[in-house]
């Protein structure tokens, strides 16, 4: 079966680093193409095989992709490697950890950074994740 085809737009993207500090930024995107995608999703990038586990970064990407569609993985793989702090992070040593969430088109900063605090508090403090 020939793959779906879509679109996947970083919306922002954060690193933790020590003691909980962070870096950040968003991306500016054309409003016209963001309400054409219709899912998005809050991912957590983890370090594999950390116990407990490491989320070392965040980010939120607006598509016309699901979690059920087989290229999901590579869609996140792309939107990760638009931002170049995330160029760092190895594919073979990390993960993606997805949520869908709701967001309105005018999602503020703040609004993305509170979800992906809220999500690596939920991997790293024993949450069911």
């Amino acid at each position: 079966m020939a793959a779906k085809g879509g679109v996947v737009v970083p919306l922002n993207w954060c690193t933790f680093n020590e003691f909980d500090s962070i870096q950040h930024d968003t991306f500016t995107t054309e409003p016209a193409l963001l309400k054409l995608l219709p899912n998005v999703y809050a991912v957590c990038i983890a370090r594999r095989n950390s116990d407990p586990k490491a989320i070392v970064g965040g980010f939120f990407v607006r598509t016309s992709y699901t979690h059920d569609d087989p290229e999901f993985s590579d869609a996140l793989a792309k939107a990760m490697y638009a931002v170049p702090e995330f160029r760092k992070f190895a594919p073979e040593l990390h993960s993606f950890l997805p949520a869908k969430v709701s967001a309105p088109l005018n999602v503020t900063e703040n609004e993305m950074l509170k979800v992906l605090f809220r999500q690596k508090l939920k991997f790293t403090t024993g949450g069911s994740a």
